[in-house]
């Protein structure tokens, strides 16, 4: 069984195609629905309150959304509330709409942190 985390596998030719799970329909809809309800909501700031954000440390960030714009710090980026990585779910009410600033930020976090949790142990000394 494919890991889920990094897409979905497939047969092309003879050849493995890994694509990205953010990539997929699915999640464009999904995406572009979030988006919708937020700035339908009026959303207009970064609601994030991340105390270990490094962009606003524990305050709302409260940075002006741009919804039209994408790769900028500013602009609007939904956001899963449980991590994928950690067993969240690609739906509607697992998504939040955030900054990307705040957005990267959390992603790199939880990378670490699961990379940490993943680091082999160091042998201290092997005896023969």
């Amino acid at each position: 069984m494919p890991d889920s985390r990094a897409g979905a596998n497939s047969r092309a030719g003879g050849h493995i195609v890994v694509t990205s799970r953010t990539g997929t329909a699915k999640w464009k809809n999904l995406r572009k629905r979030a988006l919708h309800n937020a700035q339908a909501a009026g959303l207009t700031r970064c609601p994030c309150r991340d105390v270990t954000c490094k962009s606003h440390r524990g305050r709302t960030c409260n940075v002006p959304l741009d919804y039209t714009t994408g790769q900028r710090p500013n602009s609007a980026v939904p956001d899963h509330i449980k991590h994928h990585a950690l067993g969240g779910q690609d739906t509607i009410e697992n998504i939040q709409v955030i900054c990307n600033r705040c957005n990267a930020h959390d992603g790199a976090r939880l990378g670490n942190a699961i990379m940490r949790g993943k680091r082999p142990q160091t042998v201290q000394s092997i005896t023969f």
